[in-house]
């Protein structure tokens, strides 16, 4: 396990295509399980996952395209259309009024992907905080909004399988968790075009 973990971490561009992979893996997990449960929650997720995926792969080659900070627009634009999928997840989940319990496999996999995703955020916040590297910045902000919407999730799936999920609380604290996590996906957005305005203004290949 030491041995993936220096390999990783030393090969920061091939561990973010297998994190863009995963995310397209969970895209259609959450896929199929809005055709299973017809849910047009599970449906956004899959929506969410597919986009958080394709940015992955456009940071990754911000480097090259040799535009330092300035290439972050993009990301940073992208970040708002996930905070749209995540606010059309929230009023979904107003619109259906249900929230049905799942099989202990299904709430398994829901948390295994959900403490990953934190556990990456948190790894690649350690591993990344003194590069510079627009690539780097776009991959950390990305970890951390991938992280966001598997927590919304998780919280979501543990109140229709353990609690009264058509239950006042269960309503409300859907509703504030979503507006929470919306405006950490703008925030997020915000300091990725701060970073590219930067750029532009030529204050060198970092942004800084």
């Amino acid at each position: 396990m030491t041995a993936v973990r220096a390999f990783f971490r030393t090969h920061p561009m091939l561990s973010a295509l297998c994190a863009a992979g995963v995310n397209l893996a969970y895209a259609l997990f959450n896929g199929g399980l809005g055709l299973w449960y017809r849910s047009w929650w599970f449906g956004a997720l899959a929506a969410f996952y597919a986009v958080l995926a394709l940015l992955r792969l456009w940071a990754m080659g911000l480097d090259r395209r040799g535009r330092g900070a300035a290439a972050l627009q993009p990301v940073g634009l992208g970040m708002f259309a996930l905070a749209v999928v995540l606010s059309g997840m929230v009023l979904l989940t107003i619109r259906e009024r249900q929230n049905p319990a799942h099989p202990q496999v299904v709430m398994l996999a829901i948390a295994t992907y959900t403490f990953a995703a934190v556990g990456w955020t948190v790894a690649s916040a350690v591993r990344d905080r003194r590069t510079p590297s627009p690539s780097r910045l776009a991959l950390r902000s990305l970890s951390c909004a991938g992280a966001i919407g598997s927590v919304l999730s998780l919280e979501r799936s543990m109140l229709g399988t353990y609690g009264d999920a058509a239950g006042a609380f269960a309503l409300r604290t859907e509703r504030l968790s979503g507006a929470a996590a919306f405006l950490l996906l703008v925030l997020l957005g915000l300091g990725l075009l701060r970073r590219s305005q930067v750029g532009q203004g030529g204050k060198g290949p970092d942004g800084g």
